[in-house]
């Protein structure tokens, strides 16, 4: 079976190896070579770097499902301008112009809403 298509990494993983520092110096030293405390913390940081780009690379979504999702939104956002149109001129149905209609009133009152309440405080009533 062929491995689906990944996309690119966006953003960044950090993590730090499941053990402490204390534990990797000890298990370092059972290697018949003493390293010193700058040593262990700088091998210590790379590891955390290597986890943290395993973790990065195990997350890259596959293509796929997000171009379907991307699909999905293509499609509603089509039927959402068809429907937001219902104002336009032109020919409309009655449930594009109803469904503009309430949006519009609902947001008039949603911003007369806000203009009245400033931080929690109704200044009509100041």
């Amino acid at each position: 079976m062929a491995e689906m298509a990944r996309l690119p990494i966006r953003g960044s993983s950090v993590a730090s190896p499941a053990k402490g520092r204390a534990e990797l110096r000890d298990v370092l030293s059972t290697l018949s070579h003493a390293f010193d405390g700058a040593t262990v913390d700088r091998l210590y940081d790379q590891l955390g770097d290597v986890i943290s780009g395993w973790f990065s690379e195990q997350g890259r979504p596959e293509a796929d499902p997000v171009a379907k999702a991307l699909r999905a939104v293509a499609r509603n956002l089509t039927d959402a301008s068809r429907i937001l149109g219902g104002h336009e001129t032109g020919f409309h149905t009655n449930v594009e112009i109803e469904a503009v209609s309430v949006l519009s009133e609902h947001l008039a009152s949603v911003a007369t809403a806000g203009r009245r309440f400033y931080f929690g405080v109704d200044k009509t009533s100041a």
